[in-house]
């Protein structure tokens, strides 16, 4: 049952609830869809409290090892598939994903294990600062500095 103007949530409004979408997997562009999956609810749960950890937990209930590469997304409310669909892998992505609370009190979550299809991770916002890239100055770069010859003065 879906909740829409829950007692619960009209009078918490950090609470959320989740539909986990499992055991699936995406078809491609366009008009992605995600086949031959479950889906279950998770309700009242806290967008104070939550985190990618809480969400493990929950998977972990659906019966899944947490020990196995699983990867989690989330889809921007109203948006479809193609265009909406965001990574929930860290806490900059759930900081990203509760920015739509306003907007929704229900949210769609889907899981992926060993190897994802989608590329969320590589636009998540978390991964684009775990990676510096800079010209480095010609007398800095590791030719540059293997041609030079060392001079031992005695």
């Amino acid at each position: 049952m879906l909740i829409k103007n829950h007692f619960f949530t009209d009078i918490y409004p950090t609470l959320v609830t989740l539909k986990i979408y499992h055991g699936g997997f995406f078809t491609k562009k366009p008009g992605r869809e995600y086949v031959s999956g479950k889906m279950e609810y998770v309700d009242l749960v806290d967008t104070n409290e939550f985190s990618v950890h809480e969400l493990e937990a929950m998977v972990e209930t659906l019966g899944y090892q947490t020990s196995i590469p699983t990867f989690y997304h989330f889809n921007v409310p109203g948006l479809s598939l193609d265009c909406g669909l965001q990574a929930l892998g860290n806490d900059d992505d759930v900081r990203s994903f509760f920015k739509h609370v306003g907007s929704s009190k229900v949210f769609s979550i889907y899981v992926e294990h060993w190897k994802p299809t989608v590329d969320t991770y590589l636009r998540s916002p978390g991964a684009s600062s775990k990676v510096i890239i800079e010209e480095l100055p010609m007398d800095q770069s590791p030719e540059y500095n293997r041609s030079k010859k060392k001079v031992v003065k005695g």
